[in-house]
């Protein structure tokens, strides 16, 4: 709950709120008097507050619907479907990163598999095979290590991603509803 409101009390920091209106105590609230909108061409990382919490699901999505009605890109009956959007999103691009995860593993298992089976007809192979089975090996190894260093970034993308919603809930914002 602090790290939302640290958020939320950074986007309308001082800067923003000096330039468009009296700030009211640095907060956004969702009071009945009318909605204040903010002019702002991109969302950025400055604006969630502070800038080395971990921003989790809901944090992130309670700034999403803060920021798209405090912005005016969109408004009250249609914020309900872009938030559940958002969350979809969120799964999405989380199952996509597992599913390549899954992906590489399985073609790191049939690169290992390939290279026992090379190594296997090297033993029974004439000379001429041999060169040809060599470098059928040693292609194979980098393919093993190029696999393995994708498994790698992909477990530390995924994990990033699990523990902080940050640069995917910019780029999402970025992408879909603000005009550079």
């Amino acid at each position: 709950m602090e790290i939302v409101i640290l958020l939320v009390l950074v986007f309308i920091g001082y800067g923003y709120l000096q330039s468009k209106t009296k700030p009211s105590k640095g907060r956004m609230t969702s009071s009945k008097k009318p909605a204040e909108t903010y002019n702002v061409s991109k969302l950025t990382s400055d604006m969630l507050q502070p800038t080395d919490a971990e921003v989790k699901t809901n944090d992130a999505v309670k700034f999403f619907r803060e920021f798209m009605l405090k912005t005016g890109t969109l408004d009250k009956d249609e914020i309900s479907d872009h938030t559940q959007m958002f969350r979809e999103e969120m799964r999405e691009h989380a199952e996509a990163l597992r599913e390549d995860l899954a992906s590489s593993k399985e073609d790191l298992a049939e690169y290992k598999e390939t290279l026992k089976e090379l190594k296997a007809g090297l033993k029974h192979a004439d000379e001429e095979e041999k060169e040809d089975i060599e470098a059928e090996i040693e292609d194979t190894e980098i393919e093993i290590e190029d696999t393995k260093s994708e498994i790698e970034e992909t477990r530390a993308e995924l994990a990033a991603y699990q523990k902080d919603k940050r640069a995917f809930l910019i780029n999402y914002v970025n992408r879909q509803y603000m005009r550079s």
